[in-house]
């Protein structure tokens, strides 16, 4: 009778920690570069600046960053816009004559 297994543990479960190595790709400015090579630099110093580095290229906060999104994107628009020209006049050479009336039927078949 005094053989009570102990409460089943409530919630989620907890996360296993992995333990393997980041790859963090980044482009190094001229000031974080010459912090490297200094001989008395600090490891942490060098990473937080890296960190920092990647978030604001995620989240830009001055101009020349958001410059450099703008002309990104507006390349992947032109792109896009060039895919849906080039698979427009495939389906018009295989006798689409409606293009926007077939676009539009599109969404009864997924």
């Amino acid at each position: 009778m005094n053989d009570q297994q102990p409460p089943k543990p409530r919630g989620r479960p907890r996360r296993v920690e992995t333990t393997g190595e980041i790859d963090i790709h980044t482009r190094i400015d001229g000031a974080l570069l010459n912090a490297v090579k200094r001989p008395n630099c600090s490891v942490s110093y060098t990473i937080n600046r890296a960190l920092r580095m990647c978030l604001e290229k995620d989240h830009p906060n001055d101009l020349k960053a958001i410059a450099i999104r703008l002309r990104e994107s507006k390349k992947e628009i032109a792109r896009l816009n060039r895919d849906v020209i080039e698979l427009r006049e495939k389906a018009k050479m295989l006798g689409i004559k409606n293009i926007h009336e077939f676009e539009d039927s599109l969404s009864c078949w997924e």
